[in-house]
Formats: C-alpha cells, sequence, structure tokens
C-alpha cells in the first residue's frame, strides 16, 4: 500500500475536527491543537503501561485513554527519524538515511523540503519547537525558526550536557531563536522544554496551537533530576539503568504539567496530544523486549518506535493498533482511530 505521511494526517485531521466542531457550540469553530512529545533512545518496553516497575502515571493514563500504536517504527538513529517526521519523507529519498549529523558537519535537512511545521502554518496555526533539533545549523536557514516554527528553545547538536548544556565537544548549545541563551546554565533540560511550554500554553490567546516538544530524555549522559532517579532506590537493576529510568520518569512528570495546563486553560478537550521516540534504547539503558537489538541496530529493537496518541477528540479510545507506522507514515487500513 502506499504510504501517507503524518502532514496529510495531521491536515486531514484538523479541517475534518474544524467541521465538526462547527456543531459544537461548546468549542466553537477553533481547530484542534496539536502537541507531540518526542523521546530519545526510549526503549519499547519503558513506560508503567508494559512495565510495572516504571513510574509514569501520566504517560499510563494518556495510553488508557487513548491508543498505543504497536507497530511503529523509526529510523534506528537520530537524525534520520527527526527528518522523516517532520519533512514526512522517508530518509533516503531526503539525502538523510546517512547517520547523525554531527557537530562539526556542514551538513543539514536540505531547505528545499517543507517540514510540518510550515504546513500547519498555512492553517494558520502558532507553530513553537523546544529541545533538540538534530537536523543541521551550519548556517541560519537550516535552524527551527527558519523552518517553520515560529520559536525555538533548545539545542542545536544531538548530545548535550543535560544541566550545563554542551556538546561533545565542549560547545555550549541552548538557544532561544538563532541567539544563544545562557540563562539556561545550569538548568535541566526537561525543566526549560517545561517552562516553555507551559508558557506558550499560558500565552495562548485561542489560536490553534502546534509545539513539537524533542525531549533530550532518555539520550546518554545519564542525567536525571534527582527526585526522579529516587523513585528507583529500590529496583534491583545497575546504576545506569536506573538513572535511565529516572529520565524516563521526569519526561512523564513534564507530560503531566501540561496535561495540568491544558486543563487549565480549557483546551485540553479540544488537544491532540502524540508522543513517539527516534529510535530504541540504547544498549545497557532502555529495554526493548520482547525486540531484538537496540539502538543503531537495524533489528526491531534499534528501529521498533514507542508511539501513543491521546486526546477526548478520538473516535476510539483504551486500544491497541496494529497498522504500520514510520516515524511520520501510516499506511494501513486498521489504522483509522482517528476518523
Amino acid at each position: 500500500m502506499r504510504a501517507l505521511h503524518i502532514v496529510s494526517v495531521l491536515v486531514v485531521m484538523v479541517l475534518a475536527t474544524a467541521g465538526k466542531l462547527k456543531q459544537r457550540k461548546r468549542q466553537g469553530e477553533s481547530k484542534p491543537n496539536i502537541i507531540w512529545f518526542f523521546a530519545d533512545d526510549y526503549g519499547y518496553q519503558d513506560a508503567g503501561y508494559r512495565n510495572s516497575d516504571i513510574h509514569t502515571p501520566n504517560i499510563d493514563k494518556l495510553v488508557a485513554d487513548g491508543i498505543s500504536f504497536t507497530n511503529a517504527y523509526s529510523a534506528q538513529q537520530c537524525s534520520p527519524s527527526r527528518s522523516a517526521f517532520l519533512s514526512g519523507r522517508y530518509a533516503y529519498t531526503s539525502g538523510m538515511q546517512h547517520g547523525v549529523i554531527g557537530d562539526t558537519k556542514a551538513h543539514c535537512m536540505d531547505l528545499k523540503y517543507n517540514f510540518i511545521s510550515d504546513y500547519l502554518k498555512e492553517l494558520k496555526y502558532n507553530t513553537h519547537a523546544s529541545g533538540k533539533w538534530h537536523l543541521g545549523y551550519c548556517n541560519k536557514e537550516c535552524t527551527p525558526t527558519y523552518r517553520g516554527f515560529d520559536t525555538f528553545s533548545g539545542g542545536y547538536s544531538g548530545e548535550g550536557e543535560y544541566y550545563e548544556h554542551t556538546t561533545f565537544q565542549g560547545m555550549y548549545d541552548w538557544h532561544n531563536g538563532t541567539e544563544l541563551d545562557r540563562s539556561a546554565s545550569g538548568i535541566h533540560s526537561q525543566d526549560m522544554i517545561e517552562a516553555d511550554l507551559l508558557n506558550q500554553l499560558d500565552k495562548n490567546d485561542g489560536t490553534p496551537l502546534f509545539y513539537y516538544a524533542a525531549f533530550h530524555n532518555t539520550h546518554s549522559p545519564m542525567h536525571p533530576k534527582p527526585e526522579h532517579e529516587a523513585l528507583y532506590d529500590d529496583l534491583d537493576a545497575p546504576p545506569t539503568r536506573r538513572k535511565y529510568l529516572g529520565l524516563v520518569s521526569g519526561m512523564d512528570a513534564v507530560i503531566g504539567k501540561v496535561v495540568t495546563k491544558l486543563k487549565e486553560k480549557d483546551m485540553f478537550d479540544n488537544t491532540y496530544i502524540f508522543f513517539s521516540s527516534d529510535n530504541g534504547g540504547d544498549v545497557h539503558e532502555g529495554d526493548n523486549s520482547p525486540k531484538r537489538g537496540a539502538k543503531s541496530s537495524l533489528f526491531d529493537g534499534g528501529c521498533h518506535a514507542h508511539s501513543w496518541a491521546s486526546s477526548p477528540l478520538l473516535k476510539k479510545k483504551g486500544v491497541e493498533a496494529d497498522g504500520w507506522v514510520f516515524a511520520s507514515f501510516s499506511h494501513h487500513r486498521h489504522c483509522n482511530c482517528f476518523r
């Protein structure tokens, strides 16, 4: 079957939902908000709804009220998956099938390709991004605010210290738009993402919103916040695994605060929340069982993504969908939960 990329899926969802809302005085004619959480190096099994040892109460509640995609795939590494998600193109069709974009590479996702943010701007959305970019920054035109996003708060590189935001080469990497943001130094990456997302929700004036929250969690180095790591003090697991799980629970805490804010702002009932990972969990950190392999592997453990969706707008809830999904493509007749 022919693949249908998520840009088209979301555009159809937006238009269809807006049409239905015209008949619902409670929510008027507003298009639905879209918040997309993107996890880094996240294991298929690493959530409470699949493993009772893991503390993810907010994710568990959203999945119970939503859809778990059990046959979702990604590339085996960061940059190819992110390029596919944002552009709606398989990486091999856009020249992004190579490995990750290094910090000093004079390369970025080809500027001739529009991103989902560009398409949603055409539909009068406010578009925002935070967290990890990893699609190149060799010139300013490669960066998020030149690629359809109104704002960006985050790092351009693929890996960085969670508190100091320095890259593997030692360069400081936290930006507000195209400007370095030194005020982020000493603040955990997940807290920066949370603060920016909550701020955008607070400022929302009813204009439909698309927010791309690309966590650094759970990429190495393993630097969870102490309160989240402490949740696993009694778990019989190596220290690296416990720290990794602390980063998992950190993501969950952010998602929980976002849901609370959406409800406070009376936006929750008109919002789609999506979650996906760029690849499988890394060796000795994530649990990709029952899949074989890990990050960077072409076995299922490296490229079987952790993915779900939740919203009061969904037709079907509390279900598993086995339709085939690849980063930004779905093409299975059973994957019709949004209709």
